[in-house]
């Protein structure tokens, strides 16, 4: 019996875990779209090739969001107690991106009980790093695979 209350919580941990590690892949998803647009809409009224622009702004971007969430990530000592460092950023893009995200896809945060949410995903620093390498990704898969150069 004990065997089989242990498996059951076994289960229950990698699914958790998997939900956690989806729900950061999905913030690094919306914010890798804010980024498109802004880029694009950037290569539009510079009047570039809308492409080579989306690339480069992710170019950029991802590392400015990697430096940024590399620089939130620092373990700041007060008093022998480790402090990190909040983000505002998560959400505001929830608000602006939940509108058009179905609700299947939504985060756990957007629901009425955020305290027991935010213990069961990833700080939003941690989130913000791993956006910033998804939106790296993209601009590497751009240049690297479908040959955007320029």
């Amino acid at each position: 019996m004990t065997h089989q209350i242990r498996e059951q919580l076994g289960r229950l941990r990698q699914r958790s875990q998997v939900a956690v590690t989806l729900d950061a892949l999905r913030y690094g998803l919306r914010l890798l779209v804010v980024f498109v647009v802004i880029s694009a809409v950037a290569t539009v009224a510079i009047g570039g090739r809308i492409l080579v622009g989306i690339k480069w702004g992710l170019f950029l971007l991802g590392w400015a969001t990697f430096g940024y969430s590399a620089f939130l990530l620092r373990a700041q000592t007060d008093d022998s107690t480790v402090v990190r460092s909040r983000n505002r950023l998560g959400q505001v893009l929830d608000r602006v991106t939940n509108p058009f995200v179905p609700k299947s896809l939504r985060s756990e945060d957007d629901s009425e009980d955020q305290d027991s949410a935010h213990t069961s995903q990833f700080p939003d620093d941690i989130k913000l790093f791993i956006s910033s390498l998804v939106i790296l990704g993209a601009s590497f898969v751009l240049e690297k695979v479908f040959y955007v150069t320029g």
